[in-house]
């Protein structure tokens, strides 16, 4: 933990999906090498899959496939396609809430809560409904829900003009960059939870405002 600021009551909290509200990497790199076997490519490592999570399904796809084994543009379309619909039926499969992220959301129940992530919206209005989380949110956007995505604050501002919320009393619960580069560009605190794939060490090179390994910690800390 960053230390133990004082915030003002945040009256609008948004979460990112991967890594930070729920676990997904096992089910997104199974079905990476599922599309690479399907594709005659031999599967790789896991960590070399979910490195490239954070930053959107076609970002994860051509990391880790199209550029891992330079295939050509021409050839990608039938690769992410197979992706999409094999993840599709399969997202359940393992993923559940990270420790901490129920607890964290029934606190915060009386606020204004969003889901802003960059996983297409369509897969993460399975993961959140399949769990039993989506009515808890009163707003939820997926990477291909508006013209920008994080770390283009875009998103955080839809959210925020939406509700009538202002920045100093909203906040951004993430674990990657593209959490912290949005929320400091829409001027909102953020807190960065180390339950996805970015390291401790980088998540705290980028300084945010807290810094935790679950995300109940911050109840005590966040008014």
């Amino acid at each position: 933990m960053t230390g133990q600021p004082k915030f003002p009551k945040m009256n609008g909290l948004m979460f990112d999906l991967d890594g930070t509200l729920v676990d997904t990497l096992g089910d997104l790199a199974r079905a990476v090498n599922a599309t690479r076997r399907a594709f005659g490519l031999p599967p790789l490592p896991e960590e070399q899959i979910t490195c490239h999570v954070g930053h959107g399904a076609e970002n994860l796809v051509r990391k880790a496939i199209q550029v891992a084994d330079n295939i050509p543009e021409a050839d990608f379309p039938p690769i992410f396609k197979f992706y999409m619909a094999y993840y599709q039926e399969h997202l359940l499969d393992q993923t559940l809430p990270n420790p901490g992220v129920i607890e964290t959301l029934d606190h915060y129940a009386d606020r204004t809560l969003a889901c802003i992530t960059n996983k297409p919206f369509v897969q993460t209005e399975a993961i959140l409904k399949g769990l039993g989380m989506w009515d808890r949110f009163a707003l939820v956007l997926g990477g291909d829900s508006l013209p920008e995505k994080k770390p283009s604050p875009v998103p955080f501002q839809t959210f925020m003009a939406k509700f009538g919320l202002d920045p100093q009393h909203t906040l951004m619960v993430g674990d990657g960059t593209a959490d912290v580069g949005a929320a400091r560009a829409a001027g909102v605190a953020i807190v960065a939870v180390t339950t996805g794939v970015t390291s401790r060490e980088e998540l705290a090179s980028l300084k945010p405002d807290l810094l935790l390994d679950r995300m109940d910690l911050m109840i005590p800390l966040v008014p």
